[in-house]
Parts: structure tokens; sequence; C-alpha cells
């Protein structure tokens, strides 16, 4: 029977940190399996506390004492980009919990299923319009920038109410900002060039001028001026709020994309099964993602005691690591949890749980959703799956580069010696 608390001298604490300190690239699955069923709480030092099975981390994302902790930029990031330090330090996952629910609830109206719905024709031509340009392409191509980054960012043009010529910007602007998040804490990899001050403000005045611009009433940023207007947000809240979109709307999206496409290259059963109509491309989306997450933890800390049941008590101040990955492959909530079963499971916590859960997680679907669709009758192959590179740090399970055949149809990546086709 499994522990409810594992110390930070364990086995188990030991395996979790040596994952910190060197994620291990392609695939922690075993890592990730191993922790529902070895402990419920696994100890780490610095008063760290991963939380591993889905009822507990369901019970700490709900509880009121858990928050993500104030982001604290380096002395040089604030001198360097004040403007950008302060917008970030006082976004939305940052805010209290009435101030937090006040701002989401402004927009969730454009992230419900209608809501969703409503801009499938439109985005469906864009991600249609994208993968016909790379499958066009000769020869090999990285699937992460030129198709994986590049959809959620048009989409998140889309949605705002950017013209078309404007998207290829939002998408560098994300990335720059992106990446001067990364540059400012030593365990993520920066792979864009990080924004400037004088790039911020310019990027602030685009957006704000959204709110006065003649758009199509039903994006977001009509909806938030209309907020204004009405006295619901300020000018600078509104201006945020779309800001931060350009981030969280691209890189979570971004993995799941790509982990999607790894799986269906590396995994000949699930492939057969989606081509040949067995499973619907969105229970296929929910299932892989499940069995390979691309947000493996979520950061918090506790603002007072907090008191989980079954003995599990974490003091004022600890930083608490909700594992979703292991919470995916929890038996107790997914039996046989490394089994490919879709459209039979309950759901899964790969987009969160509670109060941080993505605010976007149905538009992250359906976006996938569009894009496997489009590509179902090109095929994309692995040649080299040794060419394939992971991302170094433990915020995100998934390559930073994919090389891909589009185009030549779907199948395997490599032959090993057993004849199982290798990619992870």
């Amino acid at each position: 029977m499994a522990s409810v608390m594992t110390g930070p001298d364990s086995a188990m604490a030991a395996r979790v940190m040596d994952h910190i300190r060197d994620p291990q690239g392609g695939s922690a699955a075993a890592l990730f399996r191993d922790l529902p069923t070895a402990a419920a709480v696994v100890r780490l030092p610095l008063d760290m506390y991963v939380l591993t099975t889905a009822d507990l981390v369901r019970r700490a994302a709900a509880a009121p004492q858990v928050v993500i902790r104030d982001v604290e930029f380096p002395p040089e990031t604030v001198c360097e980009v004040p403007e950008f330090a302060e917008f970030f330090a006082s976004s939305l996952s940052f805010r209290d919990r009435p101030d937090h629910h006040r701002l989401r609830r402004v927009m969730s109206a454009h992230f419900t299923p209608r809501g969703v719905a409503a801009l499938r024709p439109a985005l469906e031509a864009v991600v249609a319009a994208l993968v016909a340009q790379v499958a066009a392409q000769p020869g090999e191509v990285d699937l992460v920038p030129a198709l994986s980054n590049e959809i959620p960012a048009r989409a998140m043009g889309l949605v705002l109410g950017f013209a078309e010529d404007e998207w290829p910007w939002v998408s560098a602007s994300g990335r720059a900002m992106l990446a001067r998040i990364a540059t400012s804490f030593p365990h993520l990899e920066v792979t864009d060039r990080p924004v400037t001050s004088a790039q911020f403000r310019g990027i602030r005045a685009r957006v704000e001028q959204l709110l006065d611009d003649d758009v199509p009433g039903y994006t977001l940023s009509a909806t938030l001026a209309r907020a204004v207007a009405a006295g619901e947000l300020s000018r600078t809240e509104a201006t945020d709020l779309m800001i931060l979109l350009f981030m969280t709307g691209i890189d979570t999206v971004a993995a799941s994309l790509t982990n999607l496409v790894l799986s269906l290259v590396g995994d000949p059963a699930a492939r057969s099964a989606w081509l040949g109509g067995e499973v619907s491309t969105r229970d296929l989306i929910e299932e892989s993602l499940r069995i390979t997450a691309p947000l493996p933890f979520g950061m918090r800390v506790t603002t007072a005691e907090l008191d989980l049941g079954d003995g599990v008590l974490i003091p004022a101040g600890a930083t608490v690591i909700l594992c979703n990955a292991s919470v995916n492959l929890d038996p107790a909530r997914f039996p046989d949890p490394l089994s490919w079963r879709p459209g039979v499971r309950p759901l899964s916590q790969t987009f969160g749980h509670g109060t941080h859960r993505c605010l976007g997680a149905l538009l992250a679907m359906l976006e996938c959703e569009l894009a496997l669709e489009a590509l179902r009758p090109l095929g994309v192959r692995v040649l080299d799956p040794s060419r394939i590179t992971w991302r170094s740090d433990i915020s995100f399970h998934t390559p930073t580069r994919l090389p891909v055949v589009v185009g030549a149809g779907w199948g395997p990546a490599t032959t090993g010696t057993d004849g199982a086709e290798e990619v992870r």
C-alpha cells in the first residue's frame, strides 16, 4: 500500500529532485506513473511538497490558501524592462481571488463551448491555410516553429480582433515576451530574442488602441471595450488582459499540438484507430494529452496552514507542486493508466483544475483538433528521432525541435531491431 507522505530523504524524493535538476527529455512517464502509487505527497528539501494523486491535487487546487507565488524578477530585469516587469507581476494569475474572478468573468463568454464554436469556421480556414503552406515546403520542416507555434498565435490574433496582416506581429511579440520571462529565471531556456523596454511600450500602445478601433463586435477586444465603457474594467486592466493572452495563448497550445503529433507518429495502434474512424479526433486529443501532459507541474504556495485530510498537513509559506502529470496517471482515477482508452476515461487534469484551470482550454482543444484534421490526409513522418530536442526545464514536457516530413503519408518514424517505432 502506498504511503501518505515520503520524507525529503526518500528514494522517491531523490527521483523527483533528479528530474527537477535534469528533466529527462522524451519521456518521464516512469516517474509520473510511479508517483501516485508510491506516495500521495512527496516532501522535498526546502519545504517543498509534491502532491501526486487526483484526490489531493483537486482538493489543493480548490483551497483558498493555495495561490500562485508572486513573481520576483531579478533586479537586472526590473532595470532593463520595468514596464514589462510591472505588467507581468500584476497580471491575472497573481491577482487575489476576487480580482482574479472579476477579470476572468469579463472574458469567459469567449471561451465557453458556444463562444469557441462560433470561432470554428474562421479558425478552420486559418489552420488549413497554414498546414497547406507547411506541406508545400520540400523536405523536412521543424514542426514546432512552422506549425505548433503559429497556429495559437494566429488564433489569438483572430480572437483579439487584429487584422490578418498583424498576426505575425502578434506571434513575434508573444514569443519575445515569453523569452524575457525565460531570461529572468535560470531554469527556463531561451529560444527567441527577449522583448526590450521600447518594444514593450510599442506592444502596449498598439494593444490599447484596439479598445478604440472599429473591430468586429464578437472579438475579445470589443467585449473588453464594452466592459471599460461600463466601468467593469479600467483601460489598463483591459490592455493587460489582452497582452497576457499573447503569451498564455501560445506556449500551452504549441506544446499540446507538438506532443499530439509525436504521439500519433509513435503509436501505430492509436494512429490506425484514428485514421480508420474508430476514434474521434477530440477523444484522441483528450486521451493522448492525458498520457503525455505538456505541463507536468503547477507551482503554488500556501498563505496559511493547509489541512488536506488523511494526515496531510502542509505549513504556511510552503511550496506546493501540483503534479498534473501524475494525476493523469493515478490508477485510482484512471485504472490501468498507461493503456490507451479514448472516449471512456473521466476528464483529465491536463489543463489544470480549480481557480487556475486554463480559461482557454476549449479553444486549445479546438486548435489541436483542427490541426490534426488538416494533417490527417497528408501525414507526418519523423525520419530521425535522434534529432528531436526537448525542453530542458520542468515547466513543459515537450520538444523544442521536431523535424518532420509533412505530406508523405503517416508511417513509422524509424524502426528498431524489435520492429517497434521509436520516437520517445
